[in-house]
């Protein structure tokens, strides 16, 4: 059996991806282990860090094809070298982030301040490149200017305020910079309009364009960020409301594992004290009474298994995050665990029949013997003299698949939801077995949400049951 307490988080623990989906994050045991990283609001930045990276990828593709468009199609003047050399600069530099954010990630070193400084020289890098494109295809003729507020809306997004109005001076300055020096001669003016137009020469043609881009700047990240700001806000009450129900949940499993603890000495003694008087040790008793007293027993032996379910469940709430994993051969597993069940249902006149593939999975022997071992318990105890139980393991894609299907009573299909649920059982599971928990199917569900498994039932009333547990292989 496994230690009742959690065993400490090991080096394998996981650490969320960038651009992985949020909800893959969402387990308070991923959010304790990942280093520097403790609040929900700090994955999602994670998350929309590798989002922009990925962003930059189709920008850079985008412009590319939109330079080759004008060039071909439009018969716009674009200088191509210059133009193709800084988006190349731009894809360098996003394979540079990439990097880096992959080693901080492989090395546990992703915290707070390391996202945030990584999006501030990304949208830095990303405003020079703008500023520089913006140059070499009209200056301030480029109608494409609007690009800015791209790039200052990401930053509204993924920066506190303060930090936001410093791009959007930033690149206000850029702008401001290109159109003027290229007004006073400073700075060479790449002709890409019509022969003649010369807008860039016009000194009010450039202020109007200067102050609009600079105001629409400014006020796009006003707007962004206040956006932003009410956002975090309800993400914060959000994420607190988070972390009082993970504490309650917390509560709830310490409380079931005392509870458990402190009634399993005096339930034990009782069951003792029974089986003494039922032995006729310390006399001979009526046969009536003898009757009572042993059925006693077998009340306090029920209550006695329903607390050991509940402590083990306990400890499998708080532990799994920590659980230690090995490869391990799923096939001989299964088949160890098959034979040991094998001869209780031979005791009762069930056919145990078993077709299992070589696989190999990545997990804890001892929690994935308990979960095929309740399954094949639920199998007999439900199946009639006669019956037969089969179980396969085969390869699905890129996963372990295990079936265990019966012939027995089956289950209604309006309890097919319910039957993972704690303390559940079937009206017709109660006719059959009286003294069950309700505790089994839930304890198999944890074990195989541990293992990033998933576990599914389909059944029929009177005809059978087939439960299927799917494993990533190694």
């Amino acid at each position: 059996m496994m230690s009742d307490e959690p065993r400490p988080n090991t080096p394998g623990g996981t650490v969320p991806t960038p651009g992985a989906a949020l909800e893959d994050v969402l387990n308070p045991d991923d959010i304790s282990r990942t280093p520097g990283l403790a609040r929900l609001s700090e994955l999602e930045l994670f998350e929309r860090l590798g989002w922009f990276i990925k962003l930059r990828w189709l920008a850079g593709a985008a412009a590319l094809l939109l330079m080759l468009v004008a060039r071909h199609v439009f018969d716009v003047r674009i200088p191509q070298a210059p133009v193709a050399g800084t988006i190349f600069a731009l894809f360098l530099c996003n394979a540079l982030f990439l990097l880096l954010v992959t080693d901080a990630y492989r090395r546990r070193r992703v915290s707070h301040r390391f996202i945030v400084g990584c999006a501030n020289a990304q949208i830095f890098c990303d405003l020079v490149i703008l500023a520089t494109l913006m140059h070499f295809t009209g200056g301030v003729e480029n109608p494409y200017l609007v690009f800015f507020v791209t790039v200052l809306v990401i930053a509204s997004e993924l920066l506190p305020a303060w930090n936001a109005y410093l791009h959007a001076a930033f690149g206000a300055a850029l702008i401001n910079a290109v159109a003027w020096f290229e007004l006073s001669g400073a700075l060479p003016h790449v002709c890409v309009m019509e022969p003649g137009a010369d807008f860039y020469r016009d000194s009010l043609m450039v202020i109007k364009a200067s102050v609009a881009l600079t105001l629409l700047a400014f006020v796009t990240v006003f707007l962004g960020s206040s956006i932003a700001m009410r956002l975090r806000r309800r993400e914060a009450e959000l994420e607190d409301a988070f972390v009082q129900l993970r504490e309650l949940d917390r509560s709830k499993s310490f409380l079931m594992r005392q509870t458990s603890h402190d009634l399993r000495s005096p339930l034990n003694a009782l069951i003792t004290i029974l089986r003494v008087v039922a032995s006729e040790s310390v006399g001979q008793v009526e046969p009536r009474l003898l009757d009572f007293i042993r059925r006693a027993e077998q009340r306090a032996l029920g209550l006695s298994h329903l607390i050991d379910e509940l402590h083990r469940y306990a400890v499998l709430r708080e532990s799994v995050a920590g659980m230690e994993s090995q490869r391990l051969d799923l096939a001989a597993t299964i088949g160890e665990t098959v034979q040991l069940y094998r001869l209780m249902a031979e005791e009762k006149g069930v056919h145990l029949t078993s077709d299992i593939a070589p696989l190999h999975v990545t997990g804890n022997p001892q929690m994935l013997r308990e979960l095929v071992g309740n399954l094949l318990a639920n199998a007999i105890q439900y199946t009639p003299p006669d019956g037969k139980i089969h179980v396969h393991l085969s390869q699905g894609d890129h996963t372990a698949k295990l079936e265990i299907s019966d012939t027995g009573i089956g289950i209604p299909p309006e309890s097919l939801v319910k039957v993972f649920d704690e303390f559940y059982r079937t009206s017709q599971a109660k006719e059959v077995f009286h003294s069950g928990t309700g505790m089994g199917l839930p304890i198999v569900k944890r074990i195989a949400e541990a293992h990033n498994g998933t576990i599914n039932v389909r059944s029929q009333v009177g005809e059978g049951t087939t439960f299927t547990l799917t494993l990533p292989l190694t």
